[in-house]
This record gives structure tokens, sequence and C-alpha cells, in this order.
């Protein structure tokens, strides 16, 4: 998969080919983008990594986190290419290396991944009487 940003960050992850695009929306769950023909993730990594991406927004870490505007965004997968309209974007590179890339300020990207982990944590019930 290769993500199209116009303009391009400054990040060389969003250079590279993906095999795993987050894309995070306001009150909708993340919409997860693998590989063509490839398992999805399991929640408990999906986690982990967005709950990675929310320590690289607190810390604004340079490295990994990039805050700009952008006016397009177009995911190529298997010569397709799919539009994406979302506020927050994590990208996990063939290397393992990451990247989030979000048009808003730091106390709306901080929300919006903190609702991303709130919505693949889950409820564990325990029926103890």
């Amino acid at each position: 998969m290769i993500l199209h940003i116009d303009p391009p960050p400054p990040l060389e992850v969003f250079g590279q080919r993906l095999e795993l695009v987050i894309c995070i929306k306001e009150a909708a769950p993340p919409v997860v983008h693998t590989i063509e023909n490839s398992a999805k993730p399991d929640r408990h990594f999906l986690l982990g990594i967005v709950q990675t991406a929310l320590i690289a927004i607190e810390e604004s870490d340079p490295e990994s986190a990039v805050f700009m505007d952008t006016n397009s965004l177009t995911l190529e997968r298997s010569n397709e290419l799919i539009q994406l309209d979302c506020e927050l974007i994590i990208a996990r590179g063939a290397s393992g290396a990451f990247a989030v890339l979000t048009g808003t300020d730091k106390a709306s990207a901080r929300r919006l991944a903190r609702e991303a982990a709130r919505r693949l944590t889950g409820t564990i019930r325990l029926d103890i009487p």
C-alpha cells in the first residue's frame, strides 16, 4: 500500500510501502486498511499501535508525529485508489516504523487517539454474583 499525501509530510514512513493504515475520524470507529489478502490485525495489536501514537502526539515527537493540513489523502492498494477522509492517520511501514499525521491541533489529535483507544479496548464482563 502507498499513501499519497498532498503536500507530502516530512517523515520517511509516509513515503514507504505500508502494511497498515488506521484512519480515525470524530465520533466513528477507527477504519483499518491492510495489504490486500492479509489478515486484519487483532484489536490488541491495534490498541498497542494507537497507544504508541498517543504518546507520540502527547510528546509532539518530531520523528513520528506530524501536525499539518493536507489537501488530499489517497491510499493506493492493489491498483485501487481509496480517498481517505479522516482527521488522524496512523501508518505502519513494512519495516515496523510508524508515523502519525493529523491536520488538527495537538489537543484535538490527543482526544481522537484516546477515543480510538477506548473503542479498541472493548468491555470485559465479569459475571460475578
